[in-house]
């Protein structure tokens, strides 16, 4: 989901505006590398987003303002931004359409999202792309897959007053998965079938990708979830019960049995929806190579928590890898980052590559 790219020698900086904070990155390309111009962070109150509207667009723009003067790494000097939509609050699909004239493909799939999507088309902004062409025994197109992305107006317009009041000029739009995804998933290991797993603040996006986004979905499973309940189960304050997922997690301590007895519901809901997305995955999967996920790539704020990549490994029998957009890309660095950090900053990462595309 993107707007046209006017400005192409501009400069360009990722914004990712999440439930507790906003993130902004810029990068400089040198090469086959990168090097970081800037990067920060502004905190937001906990009304600052509602059901992904932004509900007070100039308040916000003046405390994103005030980060994007003083980052706490560089200097942010594009005046052109890229923005995350949330994902939570999106509808994404694939849908398979029968081939037909590409004039024709854009009112075709808006009919056939209607089945899928809750709310009237006139309210809504949607953008899609073809993802694969299957071709019969003779090589002849018959059918598209086909990626669905829509956005609820009412989100899309807030955040375009958010950047009119603080000046700056729309790169692009897309969603935090898509820019996840570029900021783990690189070009050079397109050849691999990944799960990305996404565990935010307040939901788990994934999606299994190769060359582009297969499938993907969103489940209510995050680290402000987790918080709560074990301050529910433990009887304490969730201040006290996030000092205790971040230390202990789900790893063996001496709270194990009563953490474990809280949380195995949600993390069993949580494996259900990745099983699912996996065996829809398959059953949809023609090319055999593309067919089988070979690795679960963890990202978020709450990939950290002890204990959590050996669960998913044990469930769903993937290799698990905590990583960052550190990890995937070359950064020239003054000094290393700690990686608490720079794993809160992938989808902002993910974001400011988007400049880049041309």
């Amino acid at each position: 989901m993107h707007l046209p790219v006017i400005y192409k020698n501009r400069a360009v900086f990722g914004l990712d505006i999440g439930q507790h904070a906003a993130k902004f990155l810029e990068l400089k390309q040198s090469g086959h590398s990168y090097k970081l111009i800037g990067m920060g962070s502004a905190p937001l109150k906990s009304d600052t987003i509602i059901e992904g509207v932004i509900a007070e667009p100039e308040h916000l723009a003046e405390t994103i303002l005030a980060s994007l003067r003083q980052p706490s790494i560089g200097h942010i000097h594009a005046k052109a931004v890229a923005v995350g939509l949330p994902q939570a609050h999106l509808f994404t699909r694939s849908i398979t359409l029968p081939a037909m004239k590409r004039e024709k493909l854009a009112e075709a799939v808006q009919w056939e999202s209607q089945q899928y999507i809750p709310m009237p088309m006139s309210d809504l902004y949607m953008d899609f792309e073809i993802i694969e062409e299957k071709k019969d025994a003779t090589g002849v197109t018959k059918e598209y897959e086909i990626f669905l992305v829509a956005a609820p107006r009412a989100i899309i317009d807030s955040y375009m007053k958010l950047l009119e009041f603080l000046k700056l000029t729309p790169h692009s739009f897309e969603t935090t998965l898509a820019a996840n995804i570029r900021a783990l998933h690189p070009a050079n290991e397109l050849n691999k079938t990944v799960l990305v797993l996404d565990v935010g603040s307040t939901a788990t996006d994934m999606a299994i990708v190769t060359d582009t986004i297969k499938v993907s979905t969103t489940t209510p499973f995050g680290g402000d979830e987790v918080t709560k309940i074990l301050a529910t189960h433990l009887k304490i304050s969730e201040e006290h019960a996030n000092e205790i997922k971040m230390k202990f997690g789900i790893a063996d301590s001496g709270l194990k049995e009563k953490i474990d007895a809280a949380l195995n519901p949600a993390l069993a809901q949580l494996i259900a929806e990745i099983q699912k997305l996996v065996k829809y995955h398959q059953e949809r999967t023609t090319d055999e190579h593309h067919r089988q996920v070979e690795q679960l790539l963890l990202t978020g704020g709450a990939s950290h928590m002890p204990g959590f990549a050996e669960v998913l490994t044990a469930k769903t029998k993937l290799p698990v890898d905590i990583t960052s957009a550190w990890d995937h890309h070359k950064v020239k660095l003054s000094s290393p980052l700690p990686q608490d950090i720079t794993s809160g900053f992938t989808t902002a990462f993910g974001l400011a590559l988007r400049g880049f595309i041309t």
